[in-house]
């Protein structure tokens, strides 16, 4: 994340499968047991497994592999020319998700500048090969992510729910008091990931402080 530039190679162990299969089984668990939203075998069966490979009590995590995908700021794809927050949901937000179509099921979530794909069931899954987490030893480089058409279908409903439910309907005072707290330190919010975020949403490749000293 504190990069000076798009070129990254990170090396990664067993801890890397064993974190995100943590994230997918609290995910799994929240949206189940807690919100208790939706429950059916198949991910009774992906609870359990997941649970035993966390638990050292198997080596593999056999069909419900791990996936990560590193987001960066600034992007070109169909999502960023068709919605004017993609980079601030991509780089800032959490979210988390079941997402269940037609071809199988996925545990989703979201994390700031990731995202971790447990695949429970899912036809396509094959496709993503780039964006699998291995079991003991990697690396996270840039490269093509292929993601399963119904993702990209999913993340284009999401950034529209967003924008029309929560970003469009954010309060006058909850206004008032953002652009309170930002200009109590307005350096630090000059220098934040929020920032940069909304750069990239609203002017691409434009800085909206043209004199550091003076923004408008």
């Amino acid at each position: 994340m504190n990069r000076d530039n798009f070129s990254y190679n990170y090396s990664y162990n067993d801890q890397l499968s064993r974190f995100c299969a943590s994230v997918s089984w609290r995910v799994l668990v929240y949206i189940t047991e807690h919100l208790n939203k939706v429950k059916n075998a198949e991910l009774e069966k992906a609870k359990m497994q997941l649970q035993l490979f966390l638990l050292n009590k198997s080596d593999n995590l056999y069909q419900y592999e791990q996936h990560i995908i590193p987001l960066e700021g600034g992007g070109d794809s169909p999502l960023h020319k068709k919605h004017s927050n993609v980079n601030s949901y991509f780089t800032r937000a959490i979210d988390t998700d079941i997402i269940s179509t037609k071809n199988g099921i996925l545990i989703y979530t979201k994390l700031p500048n990731f995202i971790v794909i447990s695949n429970v069931n899912h036809n396509e899954i094959a496709k993503s090969r780039s964006s699998r987490v291995a079991l003991k030893q990697g690396n996270i480089i840039p490269k093509e992510y292929v993601l399963p058409i119904d993702m990209y279908y999913y993340l284009d409903n999401r950034l529209k729910f967003i924008k029309e439910n929560i970003t469009d309907k954010i309060s006058e005072s909850q206004n008032k008091h953002m652009l309170e707290t930002i200009e109590k330190d307005l350096e630090r919010f000059k220098k934040s990931r929020s920032l940069k975020a909304i750069e990239d949403d609203l002017f691409p490749n434009i800085s909206i402080f043209s004199n550091k000293s003076k923004p408008y």
